[in-house]
């Protein structure tokens, strides 16, 4: 609570505190500029007016009924001035508002209500994190309550692009149509596919496409839904969630892109994306409970929160002072003793796979002559190897391969290699075949992108009404650091130690007479560190993971 809304409160209820000791303006004529006791009101019923008047003057005794006729005896004391004046001040800033046509208990009131919101507002509001301090990175770091699966809405979306695009490759695989399909479902948070097919007809060819977009909703009742567009013939048709993708449907699609003169009408189910859309499934939160339920509850505490202004209005024009007493007191018992029930969360499963936005680092390779028809023994030994060596590492290091494409000069390009894993440091190693030799190297890069848990909706679960929140994943940008450049510096080294070592071995083993370099294609580690982020978080990307 800032020293402002301190001094609002204090100052209104001093001031609500005076108008209820020293102004009873209970009297029909009271306010009205001139003090009409004891004439028109009884006594001490024209506070405001009659402030100044002597109380004698007030209960009707003059000069000739008094017993006494000396003045009054007046304490010319030091404290007793003091109190006079701040009296005087106090009574003078009461009476402000009658200077412009308000009253003053309303402005009072009003005074103390936008204290208390000021002080609720302030209390609620957050600052933004900053980027360059401890706790914003303790932040950014994943919570211990998110456990990795494939489970999560992520994951499905990522199989069912994979499916439906095994599925088109099929249908179009019997259409005996040519075409070629793209797919980037592995490293991206938003997995996408695009075919591209040729159609021939008596005049000439051209080309069609399907772009589609699958989209995780998480928690939702549909996990999934899917943006696409398709080409008919030269017309754009765009498609928006949807979510059943059967026989019928991938049939559909495919006939399209085949050319087939027939209006396209899509046949599966879409969710519901307009209030009018009565047809269509309404997309809803899984595991809060029904709207109906919702509104209820907000119903309820509506109707609370107004009957308690009301009634806190009749006891405020009784009684100011004791109902600002009253509601203090209750304030501070109920933040001395409620104890208020936890928010439970419920959490996504996280995706074991962060999606890829990489900066290259250092590189190596070599042509060994001669070993091209050896490369499946030796990619399978060389695997053997980092497995046998870093298999009791204590550090989270991963090796598997992966399966990727790229767009050549001529069609799209398939090639298999080897990845290991360190956090954020990753090496490819590629050992390819080209002839009779084979080509042996490896290439370091940093991942800037990794994921990060983020609150998505609250309320009540459903059966039990327990106040939930449910918390899904998301891709956040990092900063390179110091660690990060320590993890890839450790992975090349190995993986250049390991992979030289082998190379050494097969010469020795063949028997092959070659010079090999084995010197290492350094990058700048502060330039690394100075990467920003690719514009969509991988624009720049070359290769696309294909399993």
């Amino acid at each position: 609570m800032t020293r402002l809304t301190k001094a609002l409160l204090l100052v209104g209820g001093v001031l609500l505190g005076l108008s209820q000791g020293y102004a009873d303006d209970s009297c029909g004529y009271a306010r009205d500029g001139a003090c009409d006791e004891p004439l028109l009101c009884a006594t001490d019923t024209d506070g405001t007016d009659c402030a100044g008047v002597p109380a004698e003057v007030r209960a009707g005794v003059t000069s000739d009924t008094a017993e006494d006729n000396d003045p009054l005896p007046v304490d010319d004391s030091l404290p007793a001035g003091l109190w006079q004046a701040l009296e005087s001040a106090a009574w003078s800033l009461y009476f402000l508002p009658n200077r412009f046509g308000l009253d003053p208990d309303t402005m009072l009131l009003w005074l103390v209500i936008g204290g208390v919101v000021l002080a609720l507002y302030l209390r609620g509001k957050k600052g933004p994190a900053t980027t360059d301090t401890i706790r914003d990175l303790v932040w950014r770091a994943m919570s211990p309550d998110v456990q990795p699966g494939d489970g999560s809405e992520i994951g499905e979306a990522r199989r069912q692009c994979r499916r439906i695009a095994e599925a088109l490759e099929r249908e179009l695989g019997e259409r005996n149509t040519k075409f070629r399909i793209y797919v980037d479902a592995d490293a991206v948070s938003v997995p996408w596919l695009r075919v591209d097919c040729v159609i021939r007809d008596e005049r000439g060819s051209f080309l069609s496409n399907l772009v589609m977009d699958f989209k995780p909703q998480p928690f939702g009742t549909i996990p999934v839904l899917v943006d696409f567009e398709i080409d008919q013939l030269g017309r754009r048709r765009r498609i928006t969630s949807a979510y059943e993708f059967g026989p019928d449907q991938i049939a559909l699609m495919a006939a399209c892109l085949g050319g087939a003169s027939s209006p396209f009408r899509w046949t599966g189910a879409r969710a519901r994306e307009m209030p009018w859309q009565l047809t269509r499934e309404k997309q809803r939160i899984a595991l809060l409970e029904a709207p109906f339920m919702t509104s209820l509850r907000g119903t309820l505490k509506l109707t609370g929160l107004l009957a308690g202004l009301v009634i806190t209005s009749m006891a405020f024009g009784a009684a100011p002072a004791m109902t600002i007493l009253v509601g203090l007191g209750g304030y501070v018992a109920y933040r001395r003793f409620h104890v208020p029930p936890p928010t439970y969360r419920i959490v996504a499963a996280c995706p074991p796979r962060p999606p890829r936005d990489l900066r290259g680092l250092d590189s190596w390779q070599t042509v060994v002559r001669d070993l091209g028809g050896q490369r499946d023994v030796v990619l399978e030994r060389f695997e053997t190897m980092l497995a046998d060596r870093l298999s009791d590492a204590s550090e989270p290091i991963s090796i598997r391969r992966e399966n990727i494409w790229y767009s050549g000069a001529e069609d799209k390009v398939e090639r298999q290699q080897l990845a290991l894993t360190l956090r954020r440091a990753i090496v490819f190693v590629r050992i390819d075949r080209y002839g009779r030799d084979l080509f042996v190297g490896w290439d370091a890069h940093v991942n800037l992108l990794s994921w990060k848990d983020r609150a998505l909706h609250k309320g009540y679960r459903d059966g039990d009404g327990l106040k939930v929140e449910l918390v899904g994943i998301e891709t956040q940008y990092h900063q390179i650091n110091e660690y990060d450049i320590t993890d890839a510096n450790f992975l090349l080294e190995a993986t250049h130690a390991h992979l030289s070592s082998l190379v050494k071995d097969l010469l020795r083993e063949r028997e092959i007479d070659q010079e090999v370099d084995f010197s290492i294609v350094r990058e700048s580690r502060q330039k690394l560190m100075e990467a920003p982020p690719s514009a969509g978080n991988g624009s720049r990307r070359r290769f696309f993971r294909k399993s």
